[in-house]
C-alpha cells in the first residue's frame, strides 16, 4: 500500500472511532434518566466493539458470503453476497441438468409451466437472501427481515414444490425421505413446525446474536427453506405417496396458518420499544426509526403473508368449484318407470 493509501486508510480509522464515541456519549445521555439505560449502555459497548474489530482491516471486503450485521451505515452500493448466487445456481443446475438427463421416457420432462414455477421459485429466493434485501434484513431494518421471511417461505417454495415433477422428488427422497415426507405433511405436525421455526428464528434472543454472524443467519435462513417445504406439503406435494388434503381442508389448512402468526406479529406491532439489539442501534437508513420500522414488519408479518395465503385459498376454491360443476354427480336410482325413461 502506498503512503497516500496508508493516509486515507488513518484518517478513515479516525473517523470511525470519532463516530463510535459520538454514538456512545449520545445513548449515555439520551438513556441516563431511562430505565433500560443500562441495556442501551451495553448494547452500545457491543457495537463500539464490533467496529474497532473492523478497524484493524485495510479495505473492506468486496464480496461476502452472507449477509450478516456489519454496524456500518448503509448505502446503496451493491454489495453482492455470493451463498446467494451459488445456491441459485445450484438449483437451477441441478433442476435442467436432472430434467435433461433422469427425465424417464414413462413420465416425460417437466411441462413448461412446472419450469417457469420452478424458475420463479429461484427468482423469489435470490431476492430475499441478496442485496438489497438480505443486506437490509441481516442488519438494519427488521421489516425488511420479515420480509425475507415472506418471500421465502410463501412465494418461493411454493413455486419451488409445484415445479418439482413426481419422479424428480421421488429420486430426491428415496424410500426412507418418502415415508418421513408422509408423517411431516399432515396438517398438525406441518403447522407446529411452521410456527415453531417461525417463532425461535423471530425470538430476540437467538435473532440478536444470530445477525452477528453469516453461519448462524444462513442457519437461519436453511430453517426457513426446510420448514416452508413442510407447511406446503400438504398442499402441493409432487408425489402421488404423500397425497395432498382433499380442496376443502386444504383451504381450512391455509386459514389456520393465516391466524397463527397474530400472536408474534402483534408483539412486532404494539411493543412500545424496539425488541431488537441489532435493529435498535444499527446505522439509520434514511432516518426510519427503529420502533416505526418495527411495527411495519408486524403489519407485513400479518398482513401480507394473510394475504398471500388468502390468494391461494382462493384460488383453491375457484378450482374445485370448477371441477365440481364440470363432473355432475351420478343420478339417484328413482323408481322404475324413471329409470326405464331415461334415454340410453
Amino acid at each position: 500500500m502506498t503512503a497516500r493509501g496508508r493516509s486515507r486508510t488513518t484518517h478513515r480509522d479516525e473517523d470511525d472511532r470519532r463516530r463510535t464515541r459520538t454514538l456512545i456519549r449520545s445513548v449515555a445521555r439520551t438513556s441516563a434518566r431511562g430505565p433500560d439505560c443500562y441495556r442501551r449502555a451495553r448494547i452500545a459497548g457491543r457495537v463500539a466493539d464490533r467496529r474497532t474489530r473492523s478497524w484493524s482491516r485495510e479495505e473492506a471486503r468486496a464480496v461476502d458470503f452472507w449477509c450478516s450485521a456489519t454496524y456500518e451505515p448503509w448505502s446503496w452500493t451493491p454489495r453482492p453476497y455470493l451463498g446467494a448466487w451459488l445456491l441459485s445456481a445450484a438449483l437451477l443446475a441441478w433442476y435442467f441438468l436432472a430434467r435433461a438427463r433422469l427425465a424417464p421416457p414413462r413420465d416425460g420432462a417437466p411441462s413448461r409451466r412446472q419450469i417457469a414455477s420452478f424458475v420463479g421459485g429461484v427468482v423469489a429466493l435470490h431476492l430475499a437472501t441478496d442485496w438489497p434485501i438480505a443486506a437490509l434484513g441481516g442488519g438494519y431494518l427488521a421489516s425488511a427481515h420479515v420480509v425475507q421471511f415472506i418471500l421465502i417461505s410463501f412465494v418461493a417454495m411454493p413455486l419451488l414444490l409445484a415445479g418439482v415433477p413426481a419422479w424428480l422428488a421421488r429420486r430426491v427422497l428415496r424410500s426412507g425421505g418418502i415415508a418421513v415426507a408422509r408423517w411431516l405433511a399432515r396438517p398438525l405436525p406441518a403447522l407446529a413446525i411452521f410456527n415453531g421455526t417461525l417463532l425461535a428464528t423471530h425470538s430476540p434472543l437467538l435473532l440478536d446474536p444470530s445477525l452477528e454472524s453469516q453461519v448462524a443467519k444462513l442457519v437461519i435462513d436453511l430453517a426457513w427453506i426446510l420448514a416452508a417445504i413442510v407447511l406446503w406439503m400438504p398442499v402441493l406435494s409432487p408425489l402421488p405417496e404423500v397425497p395432498r388434503l382433499s380442496p376443502p381442508a386444504q383451504m381450512a389448512y391455509l386459514f389456520g396458518q393465516s391466524v397463527l402468526p397474530t400472536i408474534p406479529a402483534s408483539f412486532l406491532t404494539f411493543a412500545a420499544f424496539p425488541l431488537y439489539e441489532v435493529y435498535e442501534l444499527a446505522p439509520p437508513v434514511h432516518g426510519f426509526d427503529a420502533t416505526m420500522d418495527q411495527r411495519f414488519a408486524g403489519l407485513a408479518m400479518k398482513v401480507v403473508a394473510g394475504l398471500l395465503l388468502w390468494v391461494r385459498i382462493a384460488r383453491i376454491w375457484f378450482r374445485w368449484s370448477a371441477s365440481e360443476e364440470a363432473d355432475p354427480p351420478p343420478p339417484t336410482a328413482g323408481t322404475a318407470d324413471e329409470v326405464a325413461s331415461r334415454p340410453l
